[in-house]
């Protein structure tokens, strides 16, 4: 190789080994606050709730350009003479453990000083422990990268 192109390797590189750490941070971040909130979830006011639009096409998402969501499943429940809706499963959990249908009772873990807040799923779960081994992977990649510069 000559110098012009060790040096382009050399960039090319540095630019890929920076790209690897960064996004091992942000994942990791994402993922540990995912993490707090579902741990944090488990010591909310457990109340009955209703599943008003089941998870039976939970393949199917909904992307547009500002989120990803899912509108498939949606539950409602009442406190206090109030009704709420929500269609949040859990912190970084997109699917129930099990399929929902319509008319499902369901536990629902609210938020006490928001009643607005919901899920269905608390806890440590399996989408957690990937986004954790992906974040310590791309760092890993990165770091071996970084050595060989």
């Amino acid at each position: 190789m000559n110098h012009k192109m060790e040096q382009n390797y050399q960039r090319f590189r540095n630019l890929f080994c920076g790209l690897c750490i960064l996004a091992a941070a942000l994942l990791l971040l994402t993922t540990m606050k995912n993490i707090i909130n579902s741990v944090a979830a488990a010591s909310w006011e457990i109340h009955q709730g209703i599943v008003t639009n089941g998870s039976e096409d939970m393949n199917r998402v909904l992307v547009t350009p500002y989120n990803l969501t899912n509108r498939w499943l949606e539950y409602k429940y009442e406190i206090n003479g109030n009704e709420y809706r929500n269609t949040r499963v859990g912190y970084g959990i997109n699917k129930p453990t099990s399929i929902l249908r319509a008319g499902e009772n369901v536990k629902v873990y609210v938020n006490p000083d928001n009643h607005a807040m919901s899920v269905l799923t608390v806890g440590l779960a399996k989408g957690h422990i990937v986004g954790l081994l992906f974040s310590v992977g791309f760092a890993a990649l990165g770091f071996y990268l970084w050595r060989k510069l």
